[in-house]
């Protein structure tokens, strides 16, 4: 049903660290179970996006990394941020210039 929406992905249906427990009719995008690099391997073929956020990630230079990293392995990124102000998700724009997903608002 999922795919006949046209969804273009979904973002983490499952708790963190049961991604494997996941059925695909869509791509899909891990949210808490992807944190550091450490994360990458494991989520390598079972996710097809994940989404960096600064503060989960250890700061910009992890989250930097993180993207690099990412993209080599062949993952597509989005950058999202917790409650932040704007001074604390001001370098997220960094890491946002590589992002693969961007999400519009809807009015």
């Amino acid at each position: 049903m999922l795919a006949d929406l046209r969804r273009a992905l979904i973002e983490q249906p499952k708790p963190a660290h049961a991604d494997s427990a996941l059925a695909r009719p869509i791509p899909l995008r891990a949210d808490e179970s992807c944190r550091t690099l450490a994360d990458l391997d494991r989520l390598c073929g079972i996710q097809e996006a994940i989404n960096i956020k600064l503060d989960k990630a250890g700061g910009l230079t992890e989250a930097l990394a993180l993207a690099e990293e990412a993209k080599r392995q062949g993952l597509r990124i989005m950058v999202g941020g917790v409650i932040s102000t704007s001074l604390e998700i001001a370098p997220a724009l960094l890491v946002a210039q590589q992002a693969d997903v961007t999400l519009n608002a809807v009015p």
